[in-house]
């Protein structure tokens, strides 16, 4: 026996092949409630050119609402691929888009990045969400987390150091030693309303209330304080 049919529907042992006419296309038709509501109809349907299969649904004509290309890209919402090096999946929508990862109350939802298929190169790098009484978020990179947010905002950055600035090299560094600074030939400024205020320079002289150092007496320049007005300490 290889074809069944009874009123649970028709079984078929080894398959089903259905096959367009030349230039054609060959399709699926899914229709329920007796077909007599256009919102409940579906098809599949490969169409002649190479453009893929497509998953369609019907509202006064079919639209087009997932597409697996003959690259085996994923395309939702849309029948053209993303950017080259990120077009296995594209999700597009004419209004707000996302995903949404619902994981239970006290499980994680989690994105690795990986370049094997096991170990820990499985995650070698990954964004994880901790759901729970104390939910945070986590950023890894080499398989380890390296930056933690919890739940009241807090950011903490587990690798020792944390840089801002377009490089390792350039920028302000805070360090877990208790000190911070800038990794080039700048000086370190603290500002208060959009204003200089103080200023450590690279060779260590501090400047209170002026914006440099080169204008005082090189004997005496090591605290520098300047006000136009009235001037204390």
């Amino acid at each position: 026996e290889r074809l069944m049919i009874n009123g649970d529907g028709i079984t078929v042992q080894k398959g089903v092949t259905v096959t367009g006419i030349e230039g054609g296309e060959a399709q699926i038709r899914l229709k329920a409630d007796e077909g007599d509501d256009n919102n409940d109809l579906f098809r599949l349907l490969v169409e002649d050119g190479g453009t893929g299969f497509k998953i369609q649904g019907y509202d006064g004509s079919f639209n087009t609402f997932l597409t697996v290309d003959t690259s085996g890209r994923v395309l939702i919402g849309t029948t053209t691929e993303g950017h080259a090096g990120a077009d296995n999946l594209t999700i597009n929508d004419s209004g707000n888009v996302g995903i949404t990862l619902r994981s239970g109350t006290s499980n994680n939802g989690a994105i690795f990045f990986s370049d094997a298929t096991s170990g820990d190169a499985e995650f070698d790098g990954f964004v994880q969400y901790n759901h729970g009484a104390s939910p945070y978020m986590m950023f890894g990179t080499a398989g380890t987390e390296k930056v933690r947010i919890d739940n009241n905002g807090n950011m903490q950055v587990n690798t020792g150091q944390f840089t801002v600035g377009t490089t390792a090299t350039t920028g302000l560094q805070f360090i877990n030693d208790g000190t911070f600074g800038t990794l080039h030939s700048a000086s370190l400024k603290l500002r208060t309303a959009s204003a200089e205020r103080l200023s450590i320079d690279t060779t260590g002289r501090i400047i209170i209330g002026g914006t440099d150092g080169g204008t005082y007496h090189g004997d005496g320049d090591n605290l520098n304080i300047y006000s136009t007005g009235n001037t204390g300490l």
